[in-house]
């Protein structure tokens, strides 16, 4: 009897057996157990044997081990690489979300500057008929 290779979370996110995600991602399952030692991907275990891997870790794998293949990374320099990366893509983020602000504050004092022009001319025609 074959073992499920996916399981379904009830949150539905899909999880893979370790032998299954390293066919997935091109790699040993040693491979995969030295890039979880070292924190680059993330596992759980469901049972005493069984360890799983969701989707993003599996993605994850695939480009460790494009990095450790293609450019001779070790794991620690790609670590590094990947750490880098996320802090690349959170600056990306803060300046988007800033971005954003600034033209929502520059669309309210533009609203703002064209109410007060309107209440001065209001004011100016008052004014004049008085």
């Amino acid at each position: 009897m074959s073992k499920a290779i996916i399981f379904q979370s009830q949150d539905e996110e899909h999880f893979y057996i370790r032998s299954f995600a390293a066919r997935l991602a091109g790699v040993s399952e040693e491979f995969i157990i030295q890039c979880e030692q070292e924190g680059l991907i993330s596992s759980r275990q469901r049972t005493k044997d069984l360890i799983e891997l969701d989707k993003k870790s599996v993605q994850r794998l695939t480009l460790i081990r494009r990095l450790h293949r293609e450019l001779e990374l070790d794991l620690e320099t790609i670590d590094l690489i990947l750490h880098m990366r996320r802090q690349i893509v959170d600056l990306q983020n803060q300046m988007d979300e800033l971005e954003r602000k600034a033209h929502q504050k520059e669309r309210q004092l533009l609203d703002e500057m064209q109410q007060l022009r309107r209440d001065t001319i209001q004011a100016g025609q008052i004014a004049s008929r008085e």
